[in-house]
């Protein structure tokens, strides 16, 4: 796995939305599978399932903060 889980600090949904209406959002990534992406997702999110997480690292800036949902 790419990140440390006992490393990774954790966004509240309150912390996420205060973020998102003060133009602060990080990089939102949705994990879900294509399909419930497209049923619906946070405005702006970005799709990349879980099970392509590990292969797909690459399209992700280390650098920005993000948010897996």
């Amino acid at each position: 796995m790419f990140w440390n889980r006992e490393k990774t600090p954790l966004m509240t949904s309150d912390d996420l939305a205060e973020a998102i209406s003060e133009n602060r959002s990080p990089v939102i990534v949705d994990v879900r599978s294509e399909k419930d992406f497209r049923a619906g997702h946070l405005p702006g999110a970005i799709n990349i399932p879980l099970e392509e997480l590990e292969q797909r690292k690459t399209e992700l800036d280390k650098t920005k903060p993000t948010v897996f949902y």
